[in-house]
């Protein structure tokens, strides 16, 4: 049986530090451990803000309700305050042609599961539709090589779809380049259902089939009624007060004699066992213990920066129907904005009776020099781009900016060998674990099950 550790070192208290740090608590509470973060909050850009008679998120506002998910909520008895997306809310708004059309029922990212709605949408034209239908003819492609989201679509349903929706619906998730965006990092699925059916189409026909008829995975978002920043505080309030640090600026770490020594706020402290939540450019920066090659698979990272706009509205100012989740942007319509998430009326208690909330998406890999503008500018655009394709006469009664630079790791070609090859060129570092959505992917139940799966694996349990 291997030594168990007796006293480890998290680095970083973002989602994936907090759920390492929860699930010592949790398996091991006799363990000793603590828990550095360099902000003076937990959970990185999780966090809930009400200002105004508003309520809205820094950071993401749902989450895919898998089974982590449900166990997780259990165990922090927060039942009473999960609470779906808005059933009679449940579509989403596609910009085509400066207009607002619904993306047809059933249509999952890049492709129909049921063809009537898909057949008789307006959101395609007619050589789209033709082409996207012809996938099921196309002949499989050998697995030699990742390929990018922008070649797979081509390939398999030709460059209308890519361009007139799933540029912006799967592009929009990762604000990536879609020609450059890894679909074996992001979207394997689409793959496995080329290899096992022969056909896009008939994958998706044939596993989606049990899903909400109405839209992409709506009935499977969840949030809270008091807002995401609740996950965290519940998680926060399980682990003892002296195993967390906050305003704990970690300087150094060296390892000497299979020990590791971290300099936090010019205190020395050491450790069995290291836990890495952090950035990978704090990572590099941190980690003078990693080999060159390491190093060198975790700098090739490419990161993108991204603005998020909220803009609040009394429901009269309004013309357009906005009875959705929200709406996309493809690329080629030429906005300033990628998307836009219709809070109010995606979740319940984001706004009082008769105002509305709304969220808006800017930057992105496409869109990186348009974040150089001022916040005024910004705001400019987008409500310029809201006023037209909303009806909106009027100015907001309330409005925000977060940005939030370098946040989103970028998937691209070859990501996954580049993870696999650094955690191989690492193996014989011992007492060492990585864990983030550099590696895991950018979804919160994948980052909390991982850190759980590193947890149970050092304690063995």
């Amino acid at each position: 049986m291997k030594k168990q550790p007796s006293n480890i070192a998290i680095i970083g208290g973002g989602i994936a530090g907090l759920s390492a740090a929860y699930y010592l608590q949790q398996f091991a509470p006799n363990t000793e451990f603590v828990l550095f973060e360099k902000n003076n909050h937990l959970g990185g850009n999780i966090q809930t803000r009400t200002e105004q008679g508003f309520l809205y998120e820094t950071g993401p506002d749902a989450f895919l309700h898998k089974p982590i998910m449900e166990e997780l909520i259990s165990e922090l008895a927060l039942e009473n305050e999960l609470i779906a997306t808005n059933k009679e809310n449940r579509k989403l708004y596609l910009v085509k042609n400066g207009s607002l059309v619904e993306v047809p029922k059933a249509f999952y990212l890049m492709g129909p599961s049921k063809l009537l709605p898909f057949l008789f949408s307006s959101a395609f034209s007619f050589s789209t539709k033709l082409r996207t239908l012809m996938e099921p003819l196309i002949p499989t492609k050998k697995i030699d090589e990742d390929e990018s989201l922008a070649s797979f679509v081509t390939r398999r349903f030709g460059k209308g779809n890519l361009e007139e929706i799933t540029q912006s619906m799967i592009g929009g998730i990762y604000t990536a380049d879609p020609s450059n965006l890894s679909l074996q990092s992001t979207l394997p699925r689409f793959i496995e259902w080329e290899q096992k059916y022969g056909s896009v189409l008939r994958g998706l026909q044939k596993e989606m089939r049990n899903r909400d008829a109405r839209g992409p995975q709506y009935n499977q978002f969840r949030s809270f009624q008091s807002g995401m920043q609740i996950l965290i505080d519940a998680m926060e309030k399980t682990i003892p007060f002296s195993k967390i640090q906050k305003n704990a600026l970690v300087q150094s770490i060296d390892r000497e004699n299979q020990l590791w020594n971290i300099r936090v706020n010019g205190k020395k402290y050491t450790f069995d066992h290291l836990i890495m939540a952090t950035p990978v450019r704090a990572t590099v920066h941190l980690s003078n213990f990693l080999p060159t090659q390491a190093k060198q698979l975790l700098k090739s990272v490419q990161y993108s920066s991204c603005a998020i706009l909220h803009f609040g509205f009394r429901k009269n100012q309004i013309a357009h129907d906005i009875a959705a989740m929200g709406m996309i942007v493809p690329n080629r319509e030429k906005r300033s904005i990628l998307a836009s998430t219709f809070c109010s009326e995606k979740f319940a208690e984001r706004s009082e009776n008769d105002l509305v909330l709304l969220r808006v998406f800017m930057g992105g890999t496409l869109n990186q020099e348009l974040l150089q503008e001022s916040d005024d500018t910004l705001f400019h655009h987008a409500l310029r781009d809201l006023k037209e394709l909303l009806r909106i006469e009027s100015d907001p009664i309330y409005q925000n900016i977060l940005r939030w630079p370098d946040s989103m790791p970028q998937y691209t070609l070859g990501h996954k060998a580049r993870m696999i090859e650094f955690h191989e060129s690492i193996r014989n570092i011992e007492n060492v674990q990585f864990v983030g959505n550099t590696y895991e992917g950018v979804g919160i139940p994948d980052l909390i099950e991982r850190s759980k799966k590193i947890v149970t694996g050092l304690l063995d349990v």
